[in-house]
């Protein structure tokens, strides 16, 4: 963590206990925006340039939705009934850190459909949670008459998944990687972090709600994918610093969940490394 991001949280936090209303607002507003964390080593560069030449292939699509403008890449594989997989990429990334799954779905006769979701990449805002991001992608494919048959979402893209299948984009098969299984999960490790007072963090999920248009506890993929025709692969690494492994054995006790571990991959080389895709397209074929 950099110098002014401890500075930042000690101010919060202190601040909290004298003002809780007004940090409450500010907390909010850093919550949902994805620019505050978003930082990236060379080597994160140095593949996010090589996964540019893979995106740059797709057909660029903007859509006008009612969150605002979202940039979508449409991939065709030219096969006959080609399903349609959506990827969903995770917090601070965009659709370049979903990349390595292209062409390895196109060999398989796939289609795929990748946005920028909301506050990244090449699409609208600054702000965004996961609810609004899954209203303006159903909003993208309604627009173009798309219908994915499957999902592949990468943790925050784990929870728009849900968010879609939430609101009647179900999908048939669904691979949820290192992705937290409820919203409380975010905002419990996020209060903590910042060192919120009680009335401060009371104010916060105040605010959480009223963004999102859903109460907390309702944002919980055991209240959503139980009761959907959907079969899940969960992978998920135990050495997951980030999102952490437990969320993903809370939803493999879901009757139409599959938890399969992957040692050693952490949060960020899970998405990319060629164990995990080759897990994913061999779960999409038997569907």
């Amino acid at each position: 963590m950099s110098g002014a991001a401890i500075w930042l949280r000690l101010t919060v936090g202190s601040l909290s206990h004298i003002a809780p209303g007004p940090v409450a607002r500010l907390a909010h507003s850093l919550y949902r925006n994805p620019d505050i964390a978003r930082r990236f080593d060379s080597g994160q560069r140095d593949l996010l340039a090589e996964a540019q030449a893979i995106i740059d292939r797709g057909v660029a699509i903007d859509t006008e939705t009612p969150e605002g403008m979202l940039r979508s890449y449409h991939f065709r594989s030219g096969a006959p009934g080609a399903p349609l997989t959506l990827l969903l990429h995770a917090w601070t990334g965009d659709a370049r850190a979903m990349a390595a799954f292209i062409d390895p779905l196109l060999a398989a006769g796939h289609d795929v459909v990748v946005p920028d979701l909301p506050a990244h990449g090449a699409s609208f805002g600054r702000e965004t949670d996961a609810p609004t991001a899954a209203r303006a992608t159903a909003a993208m494919l309604a627009a173009h008459s798309l219908t994915p048959r499957f999902f592949i979402g990468h943790s925050f893209g784990g929870g728009v998944a849900g968010m879609l299948a939430r609101t009647g984009t179900v999908p048939k098969r669904f691979v949820c990687i290192a992705s937290p299984s409820q919203l409380s999960a975010i905002t419990n490790d996020f209060c903590a972090a910042f060192g919120l007072s009680h009335r401060s963090r009371a104010r916060f999920e105040d605010l959480v709600v009223a963004s999102s248009g859903m109460e907390i506890a309702d944002l919980d993929g055991l209240k959503i994918w139980p009761e959907l025709p959907t079969r899940i692969l969960l992978l998920h690494a135990p050495d997951d610093a980030e999102i952490d492994y437990a969320e993903a054995t809370r939803l493999a006790a879901m009757p139409n969940a599959t938890l399969q571990p992957m040692p050693g991959l952490g949060h960020r080389e899970i998405v990319y490394h060629p164990d995990s895709i080759g897990t994913a397209l061999a779960f999409l074929a038997e569907g």
